[in-house]
């Protein structure tokens, strides 16, 4: 026992710990080497059989070796704090079924257990994906130096492949890697920064999972300081970060080190970063289907019948848009990582960029979800065209297309450059002496922003075609439409470009699509200016404000949605050249088709001007003032207080199922008050212009029916009657949406027609 002893505390000194192991010798029959303990206080347990051969590095010294690794590296808390979840777990989510068959009411039993089954598999996933991470990890660890790699190459080599299930349980569920694979990446470590599905598919659900928990906590905090607006804007930023941190920078981590270990073997990961491979779109795939699993499967929808629709596209595709576009920044930025000394900058990039794609996607998708599934798409078509050019999204915007830009600019100077010697724990002189330039395949950077240029001046060219086709606009009415369809044929140029460069899939393409696209949208909407003042208009700020910004912020949409194609389509055999000729002519015809479906789809997309008489008929200088000031500046206020009443509704709703009584007061306290505050606010508006009160009337009428359904709803959830609730969600509620959904319609489609009727194209 005693040169036991001596070897194991010989192998401790070679770890920086703090205090040694204690080494304990476990029973016959016990297979694997585990430890446990306190911080600082750790105990090694060894199996017998490992503890004869402590003569043997092979076996004695790589198995102490992979355990101090996990000591060093904390992993006995987190490996025990994984495997004791269901301790937490299990009583929790068991309470509501003890509950239920006690009760004897099992109204919401079934709707409930799927939601803690989802929970639950979800839970599991994080706990075995950690435990298995950990582990390759240890072995890397104890691999370090050519001796080591050796030992431990041949203490792997020497484990039997035991069965450990098949199928979902075999690669999701276990919690100790086979073997095998165990082998497969000790000798391309670069495996082990992989992501996949199974990972995309937790950070995506538990993302979405806490969204309406952060907004259910937010609310009543800021109820009453005029701020409640921050709570979605608050989860967004904290949803974003959460995919931003662990998805986001897996990908850009899983690129840097795929293209560093090509310096030493020139096919490691050439497939795996380069679209269309399973691993992204495995990654993209979890994403999406995460969001919408835990928006669906929320427990705070127990109870709540609600059929969804086209709103759970945007999760979908938003999510794997932004999936898609990090990573192909993430392939961008690898390439100018070789440029920077020190780890810091690199990863704080990747960071910073990934949390702003990520927070803003989830503002843009919670919004229109939120939207779509309340007000309907009267109100998300005015949301969109009102609601995105904001100064933070425009900030948000800048900042990707910034990091675009500086990411294949930097790229363009690293070529021939070894990656930075931070990306490896080998030393330099070793790194000097195996390592090799990796090649810089060309980014097509003046194809592609070429093909922006074409893309914008075909977007400029629609409106004298317009105009040539169909003559002038007769009424004001016409002529706002057609402003609002140029804001729509700009924005669609940006989509519409990212999903040409999808198809061509030029390497880097996608990056240099932001740009374009950008340029695109930006050359269309100063083309309309230029035209509009040829044509005997004017130019002021106004105006500029008017085209610019929207077209911007639901370009970016656009092209996130354009984006959710990258991780599909496969690159080609030689990824660095693209034909400019057909990729060219495919952007332009598509852009023109893009126009063209813009105008065709006018009425839908904007809101057909006849739907409802508005002040296009104004006759006096005071009556086109009040017009304007309606619709720029109260319009977009009154629909952000609604929105901050929907948000406050939610939020009490989702406290429904633990606790009716308290859901129904928090209802009470936040979300009618805050109602109530905005119809009076409404009904006390006093406006000149006949038209335009009838028309506010609409919107005065739908708050009416919304405060209406709010106060059956408390009084219904008071009376805990399972199926008077039931029967409320289903019939009393939907019904009364619909009628108030019909107001909000009419008013939608009015205020669109209001927003540019005093400027002519």
């Amino acid at each position: 026992m005693r040169p036991v002893v001596d070897r194991f505390n010989e192998l401790c000194a070679g770890h920086k710990l703090r205090r040694a192991p204690a080494l304990v010798i476990g029973p016959l029959g016990q297979l694997d080497a585990f430890s446990f303990g306190a911080p600082g206080r750790c105990t090694v347990v060894l199996p017998k059989a490992v503890a004869v051969k402590f003569r043997d590095p092979a076996v004695f010294d790589a198995v102490v070796r992979h355990e101090l690794a996990h000591i060093e590296h904390r992993d006995v808390a987190y490996s025990w704090m994984a495997r004791s979840t269901w301790y937490v777990l299990g009583p929790v989510l068991l309470l509501p079924v003890v509950w239920s068959l006690v009760e004897r009411d099992f109204s919401l039993l079934g709707s409930y257990l799927w939601r803690a089954l989802a929970l639950a598999a979800v839970v599991e996933l994080v706990a075995a994906g950690l435990l298995r991470a950990r582990e390759y990890d240890a072995d890397l660890a104890a691999a370090s130096g050519a001796v080591h790699l050796e030992q431990m190459r041949a203490c792997l080599q020497r484990l039997p492949d035991r069965k450990q299930g098949r199928g979902i349980r075999r690669y999701f569920l276990a919690r100790h890697p086979r073997p095998a694979r165990r082998r497969e990446v000790l000798e391309s470590p670069w495996i082990a920064a992989r992501i996949g599905i199974s990972d995309g598919i937790t950070a995506g659900f538990l993302a979405a999972l806490s969204a309406p928990l952060i907004v259910g906590a937010l609310i009543p905090l800021l109820t009453g300081t005029g701020l409640t607006v921050l709570a979605g804007v608050s989860a967004a930023l904290l949803v974003g970060s959460l995919l931003g941190s662990s998805v986001g920078l897996g990908l850009w981590r899983w690129s840097a080190i795929t293209r560093a270990a090509r310096a030493f073997s020139p096919s490691a990961g050439q497939k795996e970063m380069l679209g269309g491979s399973p691993s992204v779109a495995g990654v993209a795939i979890g994403v999406s289907l995460g969001l919408v699993l835990g928006l669906w499967s929320s427990l705070a929808q127990t109870g709540l019948s609600r059929d969804y629709g086209i709103e759970m596209l945007m999760p979908l595709v938003v999510g794997a848009g932004a999936v898609g576009l990090s990573a192909a920044l993430g392939d961008v930025w690898a390439g100018a990582l070789a440029l920077m000394d020190r780890a810091v900058y690199g990863w704080g990039i990747a960071l910073v960029v990934n949390c702003v794609l990520f927070s803003t996607a989830a503002w843009l998708w919670d919004s229109l979800w939120a939207l779509l599934t309340g007000p309907g798409w009267a109100f998300a078509r005015l949301w969109l065209a009102t609601s995105l050019g904001t100064l933070p999204m425009l900030a948000a915007i800048m900042l990707v297309l910034i990091s675009a830009a500086a990411g294949l600019l930097l790229l363009a100077r690293s070529a021939g450059r070894e990656p930075p010697n931070w990306l490896f724990e080998i030393s330099p002189l070793e790194k000097a002496t195996t390592a090799a330039p990796v090649d810089t395949p060309r980014t097509n950077i003046r194809t592609v922003v070429s093909a922006g240029l074409i893309a914008g001046c075909i977007v400029a060219a629609v409106p004298p075609v317009w105009r040539l086709i169909a003559g002038a606009a007769p009424t004001a009415e016409a002529a706002e439409q057609r402003v609002t369809t140029i804001v729509w044929m700009c924005a669609g140029a940006w989509g519409i470009f990212m999903v040409s460069t999808a198809l061509f899939r030029p390497r880097f393409g996608p990056v240099a699509a932001i740009v374009g696209g950008f340029l695109a949208t930006c050359l269309g909407g100063a083309g309309f200016l230029l035209y509009n003042l040829l044509v005997g208009g004017s130019i002021n700020a106004a105006l500029i404000g008017a085209i610019l910004p929207p077209a911007i912020g639901l370009g970016f949409l656009f092209m996130l949605v354009g984006a959710a194609l990258l991780p599909f389509i496969p690159v080609g055999p030689n990824p660095g050249r693209v034909r400019a000729p057909a990729f060219h002519l495919f952007t332009a015809a598509a852009t023109a088709l893009i126009g063209a479906a813009a105008v065709g789809l006018a009425p839908v997309l904007i809101g057909s001007a006849s739907d409802t008489e508005v002040a296009a008929g104004a006759s006096t200088l005071n009556e086109l003032a009040e017009v304007e000031n309606y619709a720029d500046e109260l319009a977009p206020l009154y629909l952000d207080k609604y929105q901050g009443v929907v948000q406050k509704q939610r939020a009490a709703q989702a406290a429904y199922p633990a606790d009716p009584l308290g859901g129904v007061e928090q209802l009470r306290n936040t979300a009618l008050p805050a109602l109530t505050e905005l119809r009076n606010e409404v009904e006390s508006l006093n406006l000149r212009s006949q038209k335009l009160e009838e028309l506010h009337n609409e919107l005065f009428e739908a708050l009416k029916l919304a405060e209406q359904g709010l106060l059956l709803e408390a009084e219904v959830v008071e009376s805990l009657d399972t199926a008077a609730i039931s029967t409320f969600f289903a019939v009393t509620s939907a019904d009364l949406q619909a009628e108030e959904l019909a107001h909000l319609n009419r008013w939608a489609d009015g205020l669109v027609a209001l927003r540019h009727s005093l400027r002519n194209p």
